[in-house]
């Protein structure tokens, strides 16, 4: 009878290592999953930083582009006969860019789908576009 009270004592501390075991395998895998969920919203967050700098970066680009070849890139001459003075660059999307210039008496503007933003030669004019979209 004492070898089986033993017996089952032994299977009782037996079952309750085993419970104990698997509680703390369970917790492992939970935080291991709280880990890896973290980790990516982190990546994410990078990601979409990364994003934002480009976009910035890309509209920083545009801007100097204009700057630099507005009477170029306008298809008509200034009034006064001088040249074309920026007055405001708006992104409408991240690649439609409007420009407003003007010679001191007439404010125009113009339209742009950006293509690539180191070259306005291959920027394609866009009429009636609708700036809400």
């Amino acid at each position: 009878m004492a070898k089986k009270s033993r017996n089952s004592s032994f299977l009782i501390i037996l079952c309750v290592i085993l419970i104990i075991g698997i509680i703390l395998l369970v917790i492992e895998e939970q935080r291991k999953d709280r880990k890896i969920s973290y980790l990516t919203y982190k990546i994410n967050e990078l990601k979409k930083g990364v994003t934002d700098v480009h976009k910035s970066e890309i509209m920083d680009k545009v801007k100097k582009t204009i700057e630099e070849n507005l009477n170029e890139i306008v298809d008509k001459k200034p009034s006064s006969g001088c040249k074309w003075f920026l007055d405001e660059v708006k992104f409408i999307k991240n690649d439609i860019v409007k420009i407003q210039y003007e010679d001191g008496h007439t404010l125009n503007s113009i339209t742009f789908k950006i293509t690539n933003p180191d070259d306005y030669k291959t920027w394609v004019k866009v009429d009636n576009l609708d700036e809400e979209r």
